[in-house]
């Protein structure tokens, strides 16, 4: 890992000297250090330092640009989560259209290689406006694939609508709606294994124990899910705003896979650990930003959200797992952020932003492996050129 993150260093270093002398790319560059409490999710909290290192480069031609993004994170006291996330895209926008293709990828360490992915996807964004209604439709496609976890191995098809309409009193309104199919592409296999009793040839009334082994073969499962969402969005004075917004999901049919005994590998909705297709939902929260001297920005949010599996058991205990009851969730998370963005005539017509972030996160489960507490304290730097 440490070999690929060096090369990824020596190409940004390439790139921000082209940017310099031929002014063809533009990119950016940031690092976040933070204090997580319990950074992988767990009933027993163990704390952790974090240190993330992001890098991206985007290159513009006059028919299309290209792109790319690494994610490097290091836990302190985790050294063997240490993980390398990156991303490479090729989009366009023509009359009102903006579409793409992308491919992500995740390095583990070697412990931890069943989260090891790769993602292919391809979208298309359309804009438009019917009156005063602002109007943006999306189609995406992408196929999933698990390094040792084939079974997961699925293909997504997203198709969305979102509105917007704002008014001279300073509201605005935005809604959406989301359509989720996920169709898995591998079948999984079963052997059952039965104890038989024989003859023994060696002479009569004599017997010994055989095994009879069956294969099942299950079809791989489909999953279908809406999801829909409200923003209200209102100015109070010229320097304060609030927003309100409610989300949910709702399974229209097929159930989604589940894996016991895999944790949370520290992305914000992953396939393996919290698949968002598997449960059905009702979120609210609040958001408010106040404009404050200095150009700082203050902004600080609060959101509930009930989280109901469709096909997921519960752990009674550590170590015991039963189906006989679904698992339901509750999680409440507020964070209040300050940003400050920096010009200056050494960074030239580039801008820096910093950023003092604090995040607090309860989650309430019926399922013991999900009941956890976690406090976040980080502190980010940006750099675009």
């Amino acid at each position: 890992m440490k070999y690929i993150v060096g090369k990824i260093i020596y190409a940004f270093i390439f790139l921000f000297l082209n940017n310099v002398v031929f002014g063809q790319t533009i990119g950016f560059f940031s690092v976040d250090q933070s204090l997580d409490s319990n950074p992988f999710r767990l009933p027993q909290a163990e704390s952790s330092w974090i240190s993330v290192l992001n890098m991206g480069v985007q290159h513009n031609t006059d028919d299309f640009s290209l792109s790319y993004t690494g994610n490097y994170s290091r836990f302190d006291t985790f050294s063997e989560r240490n993980f390398y996330w990156h991303q490479a895209a090729l989009f366009a926008e023509k009359n009102n259209f903006q579409y793409g293709i992308l491919f992500e990828q995740t390095f583990n360490s070697t412990d931890y290689e069943v989260l090891n992915t790769n993602k292919y996807s391809g979208y298309i964004n359309n804009y438009f406006n019917l009156g005063e209604f602002n109007f943006y439709t999306n189609i995406e496609g992408n196929f999933n694939y698990f390094s040792q976890l084939e079974e997961l191995d699925n293909f997504n098809f997203d198709a969305g609508i979102k509105m917007q309409k704002s008014f001279e009193s300073g509201t605005t309104i935005i809604a959406g709606s989301i359509f989720h199919f996920k169709k898995y592409l591998t079948n999984i296999v079963v052997e059952d294994t039965l104890n038989q009793s024989v003859t023994n040839l060696g002479g009569p009334g004599m017997g010994r124990q055989g095994i009879n082994s069956s294969f099942s073969e299950y079809e791989a499962p489909s999953v279908s899910q809406f999801q829909l969402w409200f923003r209200l969005a209102q100015s109070i004075t010229n320097s304060t705003g609030l927003a309100l917004q409610y989300q949910s999901r709702l399974i229209v049919g097929g159930t989604s896979r589940y894996f016991s005994g895999v944790y949370y590998n520290y992305a914000d909705e992953s396939q393996i650990f919290d698949d968002p297709l598997g449960y059905e939902n009702q979120s609210y929260g609040v958001e408010l930003t106040q404009l404050l001297p200095f150009g700082i920005v203050l902004k600080g949010a609060y959101y509930n959200n009930k989280k109901n599996y469709a096909a997921q058991g519960i752990y009674i205990d550590a170590d015991n797992y039963s189906t006989d009851e679904l698992r339901e969730d509750t999680r409440k998370n507020a964070w209040v952020t300050l940003q400050k963005r920096i010009s200056s005539k050494f960074l030239g017509s580039n801008n820096m932003s910093v950023n003092l972030t604090h995040q607090w996160m309860e989650n309430e489960s019926n399922s013991f492996w999900y009941n956890y507490k976690s406090n976040y304290t980080g502190f980010g730097l940006s750099i675009n050129f």
